[in-house]
């Protein structure tokens, strides 16, 4: 019973190892350090069901967790079904919005338009 209290606190940065955390800051990727977290979370164990994303602070549901139960239609991050009964609008909309927020420049360094 013990086992699933942990399971269910969810991995932070503060988790990860010293060198792993350091690894993934220095990566160009993007989502390094969340795939960082991922991967950690299903090492635990037992393997954690979720981590805090630290762009946005929102706790995600590992491959682990959502492997217990059919594809929610949500577009979850880790879904191992394939997204199987996310509305095919939803596909789409899920995906641009995913590709913006990785693809987002800092502030003051958008290209002019002429």
């Amino acid at each position: 019973r013990q086992e699933r209290w942990a399971a269910e606190r969810p991995v932070t940065e503060g988790d990860l190892p010293a060198g792993k955390r350091e690894e993934a800051a220095r990566s160009r990727l993007p989502l390094a350090l969340a795939r960082a977290l991922h991967r950690h979370a299903l090492g635990s164990e037992p393997p954690r069901d979720t981590y805090v994303d630290p762009g946005t602070g929102y706790s995600v549901f590992t491959s682990a967790y959502l492997k217990r139960r059919p594809c929610c239609g949500n577009g979850c991050r880790h879904c191992p079904w394939g997204h199987a009964n996310v509305p095919p609008r939803s596909k789409g909309a899920a995906a641009a919005r995913r590709a913006a927020s990785d693809d987002e420049e800092p502030e003051g360094e958008e290209d002019e338009e002429e």
